[in-house]
């Protein structure tokens, strides 16, 4: 059968398509099929981000206290301005890299987003392309196929 179609896509110059609905369909499921899998893995690297936000966002919080504990203690006694101001030097340097990571994660974590809606976006226009391509192969084949029944019959 599957020369016949090509055979008959090669006579009419393309005008009959020469995959038959079975393929084109099954084309079409396969990329839905790709096109999830990746979906699902972006789901599950989207929600690995978010753990990680909140591991990072939990450290920058213990940061902060550890910071404002030593600040505590250094100004108990003058004689430790300086721990004092290291701990403060160190706790700037602690939130500057914590914010950092922070937002390092959310911009992935939105940019993951992003990137699966576009996938599945693709993916659907796609599988209706070949549907409609499809559906109208079958329909000019049906009517070629009742034209040269027509023929015959007369």
């Amino acid at each position: 059968m599957g020369i016949i179609r090509k055979t008959l896509s090669v006579t009419t110059l393309g005008l009959v398509g020469w995959k038959s609905k079975k393929e084109l369909l099954a084309e079409a499921e396969a990329d839905l099929a790709t096109t999830r899998a990746d979906l699902e893995q972006t789901s599950a690297l989207r929600a690995a981000l978010a753990e990680r936000l909140e591991t990072v966002e939990h450290d920058l919080k213990g940061s902060e206290l550890d910071a404002l504990k030593g600040a505590k203690d250094a100004r108990k006694d003058e004689r430790r301005r300086v721990r004092r101001e290291k701990a403060e030097a160190q706790a700037a340097r602690a939130r500057k890299q914590a914010e950092a990571r922070a937002e390092e994660a959310r911009a992935r974590l939105q940019k993951t987003s992003k990137s699966a809606r576009k996938a599945a976006e693709r993916a659907r226009k796609k599988a209706e392309h070949f549907a409609d391509d499809a559906r109208h192969q079958v329909d000019d084949v049906t009517k070629t196929v009742r034209k040269k029944r027509k023929k015959l019959r007369s």
